[in-house]
């Protein structure tokens, strides 16, 4: 039986020790985005209260365009910033070259 961690803290150190191997691998209803870590071999898995994106410009559905970045070409979707302190993550899609800005509720991680 895994084990889950009901804190931001594996997932901030995740973040912070190798956010190269940190991947975007799923998202779903009502709003949970699942992340996976080839490193550490955990599972974030993040309840987002709010998604936008304002760059290049702000677009009024943030959720859906980001499902089509994680189910269209997610290799191309980063972790871009991590805040737990402020239950902010940050994501970069350089193929469709645009940001978005994710507002936390919770962070569970599997083990």
């Amino acid at each position: 039986m895994s084990s889950i961690y009901k804190s931001g803290a594996f997932a901030q150190q995740c973040f912070s020790a190798h956010r190269e191997t940190l991947f975007f691998r799923k998202i779903g209803p009502p709003a949970e985005v699942i992340m996976d870590c080839s490193s550490c071999e955990m599972e974030h898995r993040l309840s987002v209260l709010q998604f936008s994106s304002t760059l290049p410009q702000a677009i009024e559905n943030a959720f859906e365009h980001l499902t089509n970045c994680i189910t269209g070409h997610s290799s191309s979707l980063r972790v871009s910033a991590m805040d737990v302190v402020r239950d902010h993550v940050g994501a970069r899609c350089t193929q469709c070259n645009r940001s978005f800005d994710l507002e936390i509720g919770a962070i569970e991680t599997l083990r």
